[in-house]
């Protein structure tokens, strides 16, 4: 359990400078585009070369039993990557990042709550309704200005 929480907080460090770094390029380049292209060639670049020493062996039946939507996760991370560039120049790094991690909480909720995609279904509580509401509260004294 403390690996993946770790993982995780990584992830939350990484987003704080993903959006940091991606707004500068876009910023300074003067084009969301040409951002996002480098952006993701850097990526693409660095799976290549970590290619070699993953797993990468598929169930390609069950690959291929996957449901359209099952292949939209690339849409989801340029759309997200594409947006944090754009806002976090506009918002400063701390309101852009609490914005958006209220919506994943509150969608990440909706879909533990339903069980969508795979998920093991975890209803929905006051408990977990008032943290989300503590965290609204939270958001609008990191955006305050002053």
């Amino acid at each position: 359990m403390i690996l993946p929480f770790a993982g995780i907080l990584l992830a939350g460090l990484l987003t704080a400078l993903e959006g940091a770094t991606n707004g500068w390029m876009t910023k300074s380049a003067g084009s969301l585009y040409f951002a996002m292209i480098v952006t993701f060639a850097a990526s693409a670049l660095l799976l290549l070369a970590a290619a070699p020493f993953l797993p990468f062996r598929p169930n390609m039946a069950e690959v291929r039993a996957l449901p359209w939507y099952a292949w939209v996760g690339g849409v989801y991370a340029l759309a997200t990557i594409t947006l944090a560039a754009w806002a976090t120049p506009k918002l400063g790094a701390g309101p852009a990042l609490i914005a958006a991690l209220i919506a994943q909480t509150a969608l990440g909720m909706a879909l533990d709550h339903f069980g969508v995609l795979g998920l093991e279904r975890s209803p929905v509580t006051w408990m977990k309704a008032g943290g989300l509401v503590v965290m609204l509260g939270g958001a609008a004294m990191i955006a305050a200005k002053g």
